[in-house]
């Protein structure tokens, strides 16, 4: 791991890795977290799978934050008054901070590994047929 890592970046890691952790277990969350990890070494060449893990992570916390705006438009059309808010949309408003932090976090990871795999996976623009020569046969996982 490169010592870019912020100390913001480090907090917001751990509690990712603490929401992680009560969602899968600690197997699987260490294992998340040590993915997104790698995407900060440049030589790093993520794995299929361990990109589909990300992928996945994002797309359970992108609901949640869409869940939480949903019910949080619905507490504010209720409206209490200009002076007085709700401790609900309060609560609400935290925990959408929460969820956006964790949820940015992986989705940084996420792109970062994904342009790499791509890149791997990359056929070359100019590619010419001879059609004595048998083709290559390429490794791609499907």
């Amino acid at each position: 791991m490169s010592n870019t890592l912020t100390k913001k970046q480090k907090v917001s890691l751990e509690d990712l890795q603490e929401e992680l952790e009560v969602r899968y277990g600690p197997a699987l969350a260490q294992e998340i977290i040590d993915q997104i990890k790698k995407t900060e070494d440049q030589d790093n060449k993520p794995e299929f799978m361990a990109v589909k893990a990300l992928s996945e992570a994002l797309e359970i916390f992108r609901g949640e934050a869409q869940e939480i705006i949903k019910k949080l438009k619905i507490e504010r059309s209720k409206g209490f008054g200009e002076n007085i808010e709700s401790l609900e949309i309060k609560r609400l408003q935290n925990e959408l901070n929460t969820i956006f932090n964790f949820y940015w976090v992986i989705q940084h990871g996420f792109y970062k590994s994904y342009t790499k795999a791509m890149k791997i996976c990359e056929i070359p623009a100019t590619y010419r047929y001879d059609k004595y020569t048998q083709p290559t046969k390429m490794k791609i996982a499907a």
